[in-house]
């Protein structure tokens, strides 16, 4: 993401306090730093700047104290006031001691750092140099990764030339970085490794909401929460409106009225509804209606979409022990085993 949209989403992050953490992977002297005091600093909030590698556990805790015959935890001298707005820059992650970076797990995760809740109005973002093998930093753990939204920073020479125009650059610098924009940095290939997880997609809804995402910069911001994979499918499900599938709340309430539509629905829409569909059961007792038109809709499937939607309620043992009283579905579950899940899509 070029260094101006980078700078604009850290503004729309902190000005609607969405919390996702935000962490910038760039090269050195790319201006990660800057866009995030440059957001603060438009927006007329603070920006407390931690550099982790020079931190120790209790720099981040706080110390211990007794009072009244229990042990207090003193709140750092930099931690945010109560009532106040700002973004938390956490930088060089992954030059810090791994039992500050494990500090920070809570951090990231909680909002908070032992004792210590960070003030509704922070944000949190984060920026490293990627492990490409040519910074003297560490790995981070997939367990570490997953709880931001990783944002790959890159030169631009356009937005240097603007940049250096506001602030006053010397002329013939700027002429200069015009004429040959492939010196203004050295290239480096690095890629984003985030994965698809549960939590992943629930920061995505949270990005969603809070409209945080321009166009142009939507599928980078998507990808670097759930992957290149998730979520440039995930986008083109978006940009595609509504999925055209029978609801799972629709078989439960009234099999016999969308019947027919799920006789004409096969492949990805029939698996779409059988996922659905299991999402209702789930955790829940159904009452009498619903369980008779879940029954219906059981019988009328086709075998290999039975054998997916035993797949998907298997792990709900007071449902699966509902089901078997009626003997056809019984008859038919008990020889489900050994079967393969159809074609089409492989949802967990």
């Amino acid at each position: 993401m070029r260094l101006e949209r980078v700078r604009e989403l850290v503004r729309r992050i902190a000005e609607r306090q969405v919390r996702v953490p935000i962490l910038l992977v760039g090269p050195m002297g790319v201006g990660k730093s800057w866009v995030v005091k440059e957001a603060a600093r438009t927006l007329g909030i603070e920006c407390i700047d931690l550099r982790l590698a020079q931190h120790e556990p209790g720099d981040l805790i706080g110390l211990p104290r007794m009072d009244s015959g229990k042990t207090i935890w003193a709140r750092p001298s930099w931690w945010p006031e109560p009532d106040t707005r700002g973004i938390l820059f956490l930088d060089e992650l992954n030059r810090a001691p791994q039992d500050v970076r494990q500090a920070v797990f809570q951090l990231v995760t909680e909002w908070r750092l032992h004792t210590h809740e960070l003030p509704p109005g922070w944000v949190i973002v984060s920026a490293i140099n990627p492990d490409s093998g040519d910074y003297q930093v560490e790995s981070l753990d997939i367990a570490m990764l997953r709880r931001f939204c990783q944002i790959k920073v890159v030169a631009i020479a356009a937005d240097w030339i603007r940049w250096a125009r506001t602030y006053g650059i010397h002329s013939g610098i700027i002429e200069f970085v015009t004429t040959h924009p492939d010196m203004l940095a050295r290239k480096e290939e690095f890629r984003i490794e985030a994965l698809p997880t549960p939590e992943g997609f629930r920061l995505v809804d949270a990005m969603l909401k809070a409209g945080v995402m321009e166009r142009g910069t939507s599928q980078e911001i998507v990808a670097g929460l759930v992957g290149d994979v998730a979520g440039t499918a995930l986008r083109r499900h978006l940009d595609k409106g509504e999925a055209k599938y029978v609801r799972g709340a629709a078989v439960l309430a009234d099999y016999a009225a969308v019947a027919a539509e799920l006789a004409s629905q096969a492949g990805d829409r029939m698996l779409s509804t059988l996922h659905d569909v299991a999402a209702e059961c789930a955790g829940t007792t159904l009452p009498a209606p619903a369980l008779a038109n879940l029954t219906a809709f059981l019988k009328a499937l086709r075998e290999e979409y039975f054998v997916a939607m035993v797949e998907l309620i298997q792990d709900d043992p007071e449902l699966s022990e509902t089901l078997v009283r009626d003997v056809d579905l019984r008859r038919r579950m008990a020889g489900v085993k050994g079967q393969t899940r159809p074609e089409g899509k492989r949802r967990k």
